[in-house]
């Protein structure tokens, strides 16, 4: 038998289409704007995704969110945007995020989202 590996066919184009939709939709309603590009790419047990022309935005949104929390049920942080992009990852792929990885450039406006997904367990 050949030893368990990572490698794993590219998920179906509607994956990719899905996943980049729903980090563009969580990141609006964090920061009020689309970015003006997005791209997702995946390949076995790695998804990341780059998000152009909102990062400003998006710490501007997270800023008023704060200042808006008193009273609010569940406020904006830089927190429940990872816990909630790791469950619509979880959600769209089926697997679990083992490491999720994010970084915004504010000088470039560019914010890159990675997210590493567990590996499945083989069967022989």
């Amino acid at each position: 038998m050949p030893p368990p590996t990572d490698v794993e066919a590219a998920p179906p184009k509607e994956l990719s289409t899905e996943i980049t939709n729903s980090i563009v939709l969580l990141w609006s309603r964090y920061c009020g704007i689309k970015p003006s590009a997005e791209t997702s790419i995946s390949r076995s047990n790695r998804i990341v995704c780059v998000l152009e022309g909102a990062v400003s935005a998006f710490d501007a949104g997270l800023a008023a969110s704060e200042r808006d929390a008193e009273g609010a049920e569940r406020p904006l942080t830089a927190l429940t945007c990872r816990r909630d992009a790791i469950a619509g990852i979880e959600r769209l792929t089926k697997r679990r995020v083992a490491a999720f990885i994010s970084d915004h450039d504010a000088k470039t406006d560019v914010a890159t989202e990675i997210f590493l997904l567990e590996i499945p367990r083989r069967t022989y």
